[in-house]
């Protein structure tokens, strides 16, 4: 999941650092307990996407910029 490049792609790798920096956004943004995370690579961007359920069950996914530690998009599930 982390730590290596895609083949073929230049972009440098991720750390879990990186990983963590970025659930520690998404939980800044919106409490509850972590039920997913996935690490991708869209058009050159790392993105975590971390999947949270809050405390009425309500799923949300959001989307976080590795390079900013920004969340760039949030959805309700």
């Amino acid at each position: 999941m982390v730590g290596v490049a895609p083949a073929g792609q230049t972009s440098p790798a991720l750390t879990a650092d990186h990983v963590i920096a970025c659930i520690r956004t998404a939980v800044a943004a919106h409490t509850g307990a972590i039920k997913e995370v996935e690490v991708t690579l869209k058009r050159r961007q790392w993105l975590c996407e971390v999947e949270i359920v809050d405390d009425m069950g309500q799923s949300y996914e959001l989307q976080v910029d590795v390079a900013t530690y920004q969340v760039v998009k949030t959805e309700r599930d």
